[in-house]
């Protein structure tokens, strides 16, 4: 799967896409990385972000996606943020900006932060980034454009503009009341118009050529510049309270968006409606109860699908009754109450603990039975259905911790068939 990168003002898209192949999408904001990784990507990549207009990307995405094995790079603006904040826990951060929120250099949201237009215009920047005005004096006091007074007095009205209203035009017609000499600032403003500093955009383009360098290695099988295998998570993710509810508005919108009519075999116009549906298998309880049972487990199953970063659909319940096994097997009794098989089921349990007993055996093996193991997977295809696989993969396919507890188990069912049951 093609990297997915969020990306906005810092680079154009079209600028971008030359760089790298990947799945472009919009400055990120909540919800936006966790679902992400529900889409099984092996790199995320974050380089813009929403914040005032929509919630702001949550740690606790970026978290799980590094629990389920997700790489997870940021630079530039909100990503380099978000890289200083969780490099602890396994996200890569890239670039100047990165690394002086990582050193402590720099620590206020603004000084990534500016205003942009919306989508439809490219996200355009309207204002200049503090890290790129801080930058340009910076060059320019290096050089000995300007002199250091003059550098502190410039950075210091700049960084008491709002962020959307910072730019240099703003900060040259500030300037005036600064008590900068006029060649000097001319000089300046010569420097950056002809330098452009744009350390935002440069950190963007650094991070998406590591990535192509990275996808170009892979390709040719070469080794410069080979990706970086995403560590073992050292943490355990905890789904809180507050993810919970991230969780039940994602579901929310899911809903929403979800379809309204029941494909069928012909054409579109023979589709039936999902009300339609549900009136019909809702009207007669025999028909409706196991299909609404059916259709609950199916739900849940994907609630905790999306929790456990697992497949979604009906092969969730298979992964699940794996990744889970335990917690399905303490409501084993509760299962089997409500499908009215619970005493049924306890008297045969007892039975095969009475042949035990009476064999003087902790555990059994086929000969026990008078059978060799290939009269017993025989007897088994004929009784009990067809394995899957080899024993050992029918065992583990079934969730016994063994292939010796399947085997076992397996005898005393033989054994239970073919004895008469005491009165």
């Amino acid at each position: 799967m093609k990297p997915i990168v969020f990306l906005g003002p810092s680079l154009p898209l079209a600028e971008a896409k030359n760089l790298l192949d990947a799945t472009y999408r919009p400055p990120v904001s909540m919800g936006d990385v966790y679902r992400a990784t529900l889409q099984g990507p092996t790199v995320i990549a974050i380089v813009d972000g929403l914040f005032e207009q929509t919630p702001a990307v949550w740690h606790k995405e970026i978290l799980f996606a590094l629990s389920r094995g997700v790489r997870v790079l940021g630079a530039s603006s909100m990503g380099a943020l978000r890289a200083a904040e969780l490099a602890a826990f396994g996200m890569e951060g890239v670039g100047q900006v990165f690394d002086a929120f990582h050193s402590g250099e720099l620590n206020d949201d603004d000084e990534v932060t500016i205003a942009h237009a919306a989508a439809d215009d490219g996200y355009r920047p309207l204002s200049d980034a503090m890290v790129n005005i801080r930058a340009g004096l910076r060059a320019a006091r290096e050089a000995q454009l300007i002199g250091v007074d003059a550098h502190d007095r410039l950075l210091a009205a700049a960084k008491g503009m709002p962020y959307w209203e910072r730019s240099w035009g703003a900060l040259w017609t500030r300037a005036g009341e600064l008590g900068i000499a006029a060649a000097e600032l001319e000089t300046l403003r010569e420097h950056v118009e002809r330098t452009r500093p744009d350390v935002k955009r440069a950190d963007a383009i650094a991070l998406l050529q590591r990535l192509q360098r990275e996808q170009e290695g892979l390709r040719t099988g070469g080794d410069e510049a080979p990706p970086t295998p995403p560590r073992p998570a050292a943490f355990d993710f905890e789904p809180t309270y507050f993810w919970e509810q991230m969780i039940l508005v994602e579901d929310a919108v899911e809903a929403a968006e979800a379809q309204t009519t029941v494909p069928t075999s012909g054409s579109a116009a023979e589709a039936v409606t999902l009300e339609a549906l549900r009136r019909h298998v809702r009207l007669y309880d025999a028909r409706a109860r196991p299909a609404l049972q059916t259709a609950l487990l199916l739900y849940l199953a994907d609630r905790q699908a999306k929790r456990h970063g697992l497949p979604r659909g009906p092969e969730a319940i298979d992964a699940l009754l794996t990744a889970l096994a335990d917690e399905v097997n303490r409501r084993l009794p509760k299962a089997l109450e409500r499908l009215g098989d619970l005493p049924a089921t306890v008297r045969a349990v007892k039975q095969k603990q009475l042949i035990l007993r009476e064999l003087g055996l902790r555990a059994v093996s086929p000969a026990d039975a008078g059978l060799t193991l290939e009269q017993l997977l025989a007897w088994h295809e004929r009784k009990l259905g067809p394995l899957v696989g080899s024993a050992d993969e029918h065992a583990a396919a079934a969730g016994f911790t063994s292939v010796e507890e399947f085997i076992a188990e397996l005898v005393l069912e033989y054994l239970a068939q073919n004895t008469t049951a005491p009165a």
